[in-house]
Protein backbone atom coordinates (compact mmCIF):
# COMPACT_ATOMS: atom_id res chain seq x y z
CA UNK A 1 0.00 0.00 0.00
CA UNK A 2 0.94 3.29 -0.88
CA UNK A 3 2.03 5.61 1.72
CA UNK A 4 0.50 9.34 2.09
CA UNK A 5 3.30 10.80 1.11
CA UNK A 6 3.74 9.04 -1.88
CA UNK A 7 0.17 9.37 -2.86
CA UNK A 8 0.54 13.34 -2.62
CA UNK A 9 3.28 13.28 -4.59
CA UNK A 10 0.95 10.92 -7.81
CA UNK A 11 -1.89 13.92 -7.21
CA UNK A 12 0.43 16.87 -7.17
CA UNK A 13 2.43 15.77 -10.53
CA UNK A 14 -0.81 14.76 -12.09
CA UNK A 15 0.67 11.12 -12.33
CA UNK A 16 -1.06 7.95 -11.68
CA UNK A 17 0.99 4.35 -10.97
CA UNK A 18 0.98 2.58 -14.14
CA UNK A 19 -1.37 -0.78 -14.22
CA UNK A 20 -0.86 -3.68 -14.45
CA UNK A 21 -2.59 -3.82 -17.71
CA UNK A 22 -0.48 -0.66 -19.07
CA UNK A 23 2.21 -2.58 -17.88
CA UNK A 24 1.52 -6.14 -19.77
CA UNK A 25 0.82 -4.41 -22.94
CA UNK A 26 3.83 -2.04 -23.27
CA UNK A 27 6.01 -4.86 -23.19
CA UNK A 28 4.20 -6.64 -25.63
CA UNK A 29 4.44 -3.52 -28.00
CA UNK A 30 8.00 -2.97 -27.32
CA UNK A 31 8.72 -6.52 -28.05
CA UNK A 32 6.82 -6.48 -31.01
CA UNK A 33 8.37 -3.41 -31.92
CA UNK A 34 5.33 -1.33 -32.48
CA UNK A 35 5.60 2.30 -33.16
CA UNK A 36 3.69 5.14 -34.60
CA UNK A 37 5.91 7.01 -36.46
CA UNK A 38 3.56 9.43 -38.80
CA UNK A 39 1.31 12.10 -38.35
CA UNK A 40 -1.52 9.59 -38.48
CA UNK A 41 -2.70 6.90 -37.16
CA UNK A 42 -5.43 4.38 -38.94
CA UNK A 43 -6.38 7.25 -40.74
CA UNK A 44 -6.66 9.50 -37.34
CA UNK A 45 -4.81 12.24 -36.67
CA UNK A 46 -3.27 12.84 -32.92
CA UNK A 47 -6.08 15.53 -31.92
CA UNK A 48 -9.21 13.33 -33.38
CA UNK A 49 -7.59 10.16 -31.19
CA UNK A 50 -7.67 12.96 -28.27
CA UNK A 51 -10.97 13.62 -29.25
CA UNK A 52 -12.05 10.11 -29.01
CA UNK A 53 -10.24 9.34 -26.25
CA UNK A 54 -11.34 12.14 -23.98
CA UNK A 55 -15.47 10.43 -24.91
CA UNK A 56 -13.78 7.16 -24.11
CA UNK A 57 -10.51 6.62 -22.31
CA UNK A 58 -11.14 2.73 -23.27
CA UNK A 59 -11.71 4.25 -26.92
CA UNK A 60 -14.43 1.62 -27.14
CA UNK A 61 -15.75 4.45 -29.57
CA UNK A 62 -13.99 3.05 -32.35
CA UNK A 63 -15.15 -0.36 -34.00
CA UNK A 64 -13.75 -3.45 -32.78
CA UNK A 65 -13.66 -4.12 -36.48
CA UNK A 66 -11.09 -1.37 -36.75
CA UNK A 67 -8.72 -2.73 -34.55
CA UNK A 68 -8.85 -6.74 -35.81
CA UNK A 69 -7.94 -5.35 -39.39
CA UNK A 70 -4.88 -3.28 -38.19
CA UNK A 71 -3.93 -6.76 -36.03
CA UNK A 72 -4.64 -9.08 -38.30
CA UNK A 73 -2.34 -6.63 -40.95
CA UNK A 74 0.20 -6.94 -38.21
CA UNK A 75 0.13 -10.44 -38.56
CA UNK A 76 0.45 -10.83 -42.44
CA UNK A 77 3.95 -8.97 -41.82
CA UNK A 78 4.66 -10.41 -38.55
CA UNK A 79 3.20 -13.36 -38.02
CA UNK A 80 2.21 -14.59 -34.42
CA UNK A 81 4.93 -14.40 -32.70
CA UNK A 82 4.88 -11.78 -30.05
CA UNK A 83 1.01 -10.86 -30.32
CA UNK A 84 -0.54 -14.12 -29.99
CA UNK A 85 -4.33 -13.60 -29.88
CA UNK A 86 -6.91 -10.69 -31.46
CA UNK A 87 -7.81 -9.47 -27.58
CA UNK A 88 -4.18 -8.83 -27.19
CA UNK A 89 -3.32 -6.98 -30.51
CA UNK A 90 -6.33 -4.98 -29.53
CA UNK A 91 -5.18 -4.01 -26.43
CA UNK A 92 -1.54 -3.63 -27.47
CA UNK A 93 -2.55 -1.05 -29.88
CA UNK A 94 -5.24 0.71 -27.88
CA UNK A 95 -2.33 1.08 -25.49
CA UNK A 96 0.03 2.46 -27.88
CA UNK A 97 -2.37 4.83 -29.22
CA UNK A 98 -2.98 6.30 -25.81
CA UNK A 99 0.77 6.51 -25.10
CA UNK A 100 0.92 7.89 -28.09
CA UNK A 101 -1.82 10.56 -27.85
CA UNK A 102 -0.68 11.58 -23.95
CA UNK A 103 3.16 12.11 -25.05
Amino acid sequence: MLDTYVIEIIKSKNVRPETAHEKKYRTIIKQAGLAITKDTFMGRTREVWRSLYEKNEHLNNVPLREWDIIVCSYWTYQGRRVIRTLCDGVCAYKQLVKDWILE
